[in-house]
């Protein structure tokens, strides 16, 4: 294979069916067993990206993405709500914030995107992006660097690269 970074999003599509290779095993049983050979494939110095059922990856996934889709908007319709909203940073903050404990536990958060177009200030990117650094999250840059502003890039050099065992900032009190 040769990859020695691999993101898996989506796989979890599959376990609604009956795996095709091995009918003997439930869909969990085959989701499990071809991360880990993911996993086997990416050798010991390959990492791996998991996305999708969180549970279904603790000892296997290098790394996780512990909140919903991130997109480039700030405010959430339901700041009240149990979970956070998906494509907004309140969203992903509200989210990670319970997931926090993971980090360096079972492996690195992961927190999906930061933006820089669209809806967000300098200041909602420069939060968002203070947040994952403080968390120790994976940073995954979603925009065309190409198009940044000295702004965004400025922002970018403060939080990176997010180097460490994935541990960051642990709150006081829960």
């Amino acid at each position: 294979l040769g990859a020695r970074f691999i993101k898996l999003d989506f796989a979890y599509l599959a376990l609604p069916y009956t795996p095709r290779a091995d009918p003997t095993l439930t869909s969990v049983e085959a989701y499990v067993a071809a991360l880990r050979a993911v996993r086997e494939g990416l050798g010991p110095d390959g990492f791996q990206l998991g996305i999708g059922l969180l549970p279904l990856s603790f000892g296997i996934a290098d790394s996780f993405r512990t909140t919903y889709d991130n997109g480039p908007t700030w405010q959430e319709a339901d700041p009240d709500a149990l979970i956070g909203a998906a494509g907004t940073f309140q969203g992903t903050v509200r989210t990670a914030a319970r997931r926090w404990w993971l980090g360096g536990r079972v492996f690195v958060n992961h927190h999906d995107s930061l933006h820089f177009r669209g809806a967000i200030s300098d200041d909602e990117a420069r939060t968002l992006a203070s947040f994952m650094a403080l968390a120790g999250s994976m940073i995954d840059i979603g925009e065309d660097l190409r198009t940044l502003a000295d702004a965004d890039i400025e922002t970018l050099r403060h939080v990176l690269p997010v180097v460490g065992d994935g541990t960051g900032a642990r709150p006081l009190d829960v």
